[in-house]
């Protein structure tokens, strides 16, 4: 929902409420398989929201910040064990994010040149990290959780347009 305070100033924010659902089987017959019908199963929720705040200094010129969260999944390795059943043993957790961001939008000369601009921060609480091991004479991925990481950063972007046939970015 966007609540428009004033001709320059508006203020959004929204809620996703999330339930995920992860299941796996497999049965078959080929050398790595198993002639017995493996299942595995898991579910969780997470709820997520959103929070920006926008001036619009000009027709051609945007300045905002927001606050917002975000929620993925945990799950499960689909590696079996020599039985042939799922290995549940390498089960990961849902990964959350509390995220900011602050940037511009802009234009100039009758939209002939475009500058955006953004700085970001995101703190993630138990990062789904994917990573690859040699075991059993054969590679393996999993995915575990790392218990928090930081990201941060500046993301910019530009445009101008040189003619009505070339616009360099």
């Amino acid at each position: 929902s966007t609540w428009q305070l004033s001709d320059r100033w508006s203020l959004t924010g929204g809620v996703r409420q999330s339930h995920e659902e992860n299941r796996v089987s497999t049965i078959g017959t080929g050398v790595e398989d198993s002639a017995t019908l493996s299942k595995a199963d898991d579910d969780w929720d997470g709820t997520s929201w959103r929070f920006d705040l926008e001036f619009a200094a000009s027709d051609d010129m945007l300045v905002y910040a927001g606050v917002s969260t975000g929620f993925k999944s945990g799950g499960f390795t689909t590696q079996r064990r020599a039985t042939g059943e799922f290995d549940r043993f390498d089960q990961f957790d849902p990964e959350n994010l509390l995220a900011y961001e602050a940037g511009v939008k802009s234009r100039w000369l009758d939209g002939r040149v475009a500058f955006n601009g953004a700085a970001f921060y995101y703190d993630f609480d138990d990062l789904q990290v994917r990573t690859v091991k040699f075991i059993d004479d054969r590679f393996v991925t999993e995915v575990d959780n790392a218990a928090e990481a930081e990201l941060y950063g500046i993301d910019a972007d530009g445009a101008v347009q040189v003619s009505d046939r070339l616009t360099l970015s």
